[in-house]
């Protein structure tokens, strides 16, 4: 992941916490982080919010908790923002990162 990329995904975690918090907890009930610190900080975020982390956190939690693993910018079809509420579907259940529209379409052949 580069480092603008890191930037978006960490903007967009600050800006929607809520639904980030609901997908964050969806991750950790599928054990889908592996390692330990991103584990401790996922756990963090939950209960008091990413706002106050450290760079250092950040960058273990980007790096080894979403970013490349538990986490696409955009369906791959229209472009368009995968909604947290989709991204385990996008990531891991289906494994096809498409947001939900997408899927029902190509699921049609459209």
């Amino acid at each position: 992941m580069k480092k603008h990329e890191e930037e978006e995904l960490k903007s967009r975690i600050l800006g929607d916490r809520d639904m980030f918090a609901y997908y964050l907890k969806e991750v950790l009930e599928n054990e889908l982080i592996e390692n330990a610190a991103a584990l401790g900080i996922a756990r963090l975020i939950i209960d008091k919010g990413a706002e106050e982390l450290t760079d250092k956190q950040w960058y273990t939690f980007l790096r080894h908790g979403v970013g490349d693993i538990n986490y696409v910018p955009h369906c791959r079809r229209d472009y368009e923002r995968i909604p947290w509420e989709e991204m385990l579907a996008a990531v891991h259940i289906e494994e096809d990162e498409l947001c939900s529209y997408c899927r029902h379409k190509e699921e049609k052949g459209e």
